[in-house]
């Protein structure tokens, strides 16, 4: 039988790499997270999300309207509308894509996400990422569909 403390600092270490390399994959593929409070509008983001999103720190008051606002007009419509049916209905999920206004240019975001219920059943947190997309899918005419490579 190991040493406790020994058998304690190795999972504590092997958690610290396994964290090194979750950081690591997200911040490579432009992956950012963020958490949603649906009853209080509360918004979490990672450093990743405010920057997939435009968003700089000092300007973010952790509110879904400063996601929202950052949303080309044209497709605010449709995000929320997709939002808000995985919100209703905890068995779907969010995967939309819409553009953000970023450095007064429209970029693509994929947002990913679904819900996390209390123990009766209520939605408590919707939870996902936002994926920043290459710049080959700007020319995408529709919402919510796969978009095709642009060709080089």
């Amino acid at each position: 039988m190991g040493n406790f403390a020994d058998e304690t600092a190795l999972l504590v270490f092997r958690l610290e790499e396994i964290e090194i390399r979750r950081k690591n994959s997200l911040s490579a593929g432009c992956v950012g997270i963020f958490e949603l409070i649906p009853c209080s509008g509360q918004l979490f983001l990672d450093s990743i999300a405010l920057d997939v999103l435009g968003i700089k720190r000092e300007d973010f008051r952790e509110s879904y309207t400063d996601w929202m606002d950052r949303i080309y007009p044209p497709d605010k419509e449709a995000v929320e509308k997709s939002l808000n049916l995985a919100l209703v209905d905890s068995k779907l999920k969010l995967y939309h894509r819409f553009r953000v206004l970023k450095d007064e240019k429209q970029e693509w975001v994929l947002g990913v996400g679904g819900s996390l219920l209390t123990e009766i059943g209520s939605v408590s947190k919707f939870c996902g990422v936002f994926i920043s997309e290459p710049n080959q899918f700007n020319n995408c005419p529709t919402h919510n569909v796969p978009c095709q490579f642009a060709p080089k």
